[in-house]
């Protein structure tokens, strides 16, 4: 796991649990910042995470949200509830079973992957 902190910079957030979830919502107007000198658009990487919207849970591609050493959540103008972010140091391809590593692999079982998430017991 990566060390870091998360910083709400401007508007409010609060933890709620839906559908069984733990989740984080942000209220409309919000920006929630991750930083970690580890996160990189440029190196290999797979950063995803589940939205709640239309009464579902559904899967959130977040590239959009990493820059040069941080993720930055926006809410935009309608709440955006988040859960399991995830930021791996390697890229993951889509199987029949969820997301596994490009050669088809995992890591050995000495490494640990570099990951942050929102969410469950893990949220931060």
């Amino acid at each position: 796991m990566l060390g870091g902190t998360f910083v709400l910079k401007e508007g409010a957030a609060r933890t709620c649990r839906i559908e069984g979830r733990d989740a984080l919502m942000l209220e409309p107007g919000t920006v929630l910042e991750y930083c970690h000198s580890l996160l990189s658009p440029s190196k290999e990487h797979t950063l995803s995470g589940l939205v709640y919207r239309s009464g579902k849970w559904r899967s959130y591609e977040a590239e959009h949200c990493l820059s040069q050493g941080m993720i930055s959540l926006r809410s935009g103008n309608e709440p955006l509830v988040i859960t399991n972010l995830r930021y791996y140091n390697w890229k993951l391809e889509p199987s029949g079973t969820g997301l596994r590593r490009g050669y088809g692999c995992g890591p050995p079982a000495c490494c640990r992957p570099s990951e942050t998430w929102l969410g469950g017991e893990h949220y931060c």
